[in-house]
């Protein structure tokens, strides 16, 4: 079974044409390697790439659940609009290429590991609202807040 958190934050903001498939791809177990006998659990590579398809979430969020679009807001500017737009959850619960990826850790904390992470991140905070971060690649990546009123 899958994440529930998860799959709520495909089905509420991902495009339908790419739910199922995004969904099968975050759902993929992870990759067992094993060197010189020793075995490592990797992310798999299907998992990696639907968080991936994040980086650009104008090409698969309809605009109008994308609520604020910005290179250059403070951590705290974020929470700030986060805890403003709706209930939030104690917990926020990441999608990563790190190993923060799957875990619940609360939100003040967790924006702050959103915004020192250099690959794409989704931090899902509650069941209508998400920030991503774009992959830092040159300058300042961009940050977006997802927002979808009760009961839309």
């Amino acid at each position: 079974m899958g994440n529930e958190i998860e799959h709520n934050f495909i089905k509420k903001f991902v495009d339908k044409r790419l739910r199922d498939r995004m969904i099968l791809e975050l759902d993929s177990p992870p990759e067992i390697v094993v060197k010189n006998g020793k075995a490592n659990e990797y992310m798999s590579r299907r998992r990696d790439r639907a968080i991936y398809r994040l980086d650009n979430p104008r090409q698969i969020v309809p605009d109008k659940y994308i609520y604020a679009e910005e290179k250059y807001i403070s951590e705290q500017d974020a929470e700030k609009i986060i805890r403003s737009l709706d209930k939030v959850f104690d917990k926020a619960h990441f999608m990563c290429h790190d190993a923060a990826d799957g875990e619940d850790i609360p939100l003040h904390e967790a924006i702050s590991v959103l915004y020192n992470n250099y690959g794409t991140s989704i931090l899902v905070c509650g069941e209508n609202i998400a920030l991503i971060k774009e992959e830092t690649c040159y300058g300042t990546p961009t940050k977006y807040i997802l927002f979808r009123k009760p009961g839309e």
